[in-house]
């Protein structure tokens, strides 16, 4: 397989797949996870049924935030809208189990070289591609989103739902604002759903055990080490700024403890209730 391509798009997806096992996908079924990361989903089940408390957190994560955006999506469809775009798609499976209206269409949007890997993979494991679908490659801090979407058969005036996992602290802040500004410009009605990083606050980090400490620190060198590091931590309230002055007036921001409370059922001890990942959807109406 292509080396180039995501690491961290293809980690997302080991751990999606391993939560259908060790979970048996009770926040979120994806049986098309397994298939696409094939034997190398072993390595992440075998350290997510070990004692492993990153990477319980990361299943029990991934889950939940693509539970959350695929819930807003589907009421989202239920109240008329047909076009969804899935931003850094990397191997999302939504396009497969999405059930909607024969005029549904669903945008993929990501690196050309992902798009290959995934689109290999796939073949591999013999899914054909659905007729909704279409695959839009993109470089979110060179090119112009939108354009290439219009491109690709994308009407900017009606509405569409964007789902934007796993990508905005893997940007520039620049390129995260920009892609905002571009969704805010939009004719259209849109809803967004994403996930974001605020900063470390230095003393519940240190409080945490050493050995958890230990694993946060070993995670952020190995997305270093790939070069995808984590560069865009973006405090609630300025997240919630950028967002309105681009026209997103309805916002709804979870923080941790709500995420886990809703989908997980409890916050794991280690887990600050208010900083680290959080979710947040948000809806700028149609312009006038």
């Amino acid at each position: 397989m292509n080396s180039n391509s995501s690491r961290t798009a293809l980690l997302t997806a080991a751990y999606r797949a391993a939560h259908q096992s060790v979970d048996a996908g009770r926040i979120f079924a994806d049986p098309l996870a397994p298939r696409i990361l094939g034997p190398e989903a072993r390595k992440f089940l075998d350290e997510a049924r070990e004692d492993n408390w990153l990477a319980r957190y990361f299943m029990l994560h991934f889950a939940s935030r693509s539970r959350f955006a695929e819930d807003k999506a589907e009421a989202a469809i239920a109240k008329g809208v047909r076009q969804i775009v899935v931003l850094g798609a990397g191997y999302d499976t939504f396009c497969y189990r999405v059930r909607g209206p024969h005029d549904l269409r669903l945008f993929e949007v990501d690196h050309l070289l992902t798009q290959r890997e995934k689109r290999a993979r796939l073949a591999e494991a013999a899914i054909e591609a659905p007729g909704h679908l279409t695959y839009v490659d993109v470089d979110f801090e060179r090119e112009n989103l939108v354009e290439k979407l219009v491109s690709a058969g994308f009407d900017p005036d009606r509405p569409s739902f964007f789902i934007w996992l796993g990508v905005i602290y893997y940007l520039k802040r620049d390129a995260g604002l920009a892609t905002f500004a571009a969704l805010g410009d939009v004719p259209g009605a849109v809803e967004i759903a994403l996930d974001y990083f605020t900063p470390r606050e230095p003393a519940a980090f240190n409080a945490l055990p050493a050995e958890v400490r230990a694993m946060i620190e070993a995670h952020f060198r190995r997305l270093a080490e790939w070069g995808e590091p984590t560069q865009n931590f973006i405090e609630p309230e300025a997240m919630r700024e950028d967002l309105r002055k681009c026209g997103f007036a309805e916002i709804d921001d979870l923080a941790p403890i709500d995420i886990f409370t809703r989908f997980a059922g409890a916050l794991p001890p280690t887990v600050d209730p208010a900083r680290g990942l959080r979710f947040v959807w948000a809806r700028k109406a149609e312009r006038a």
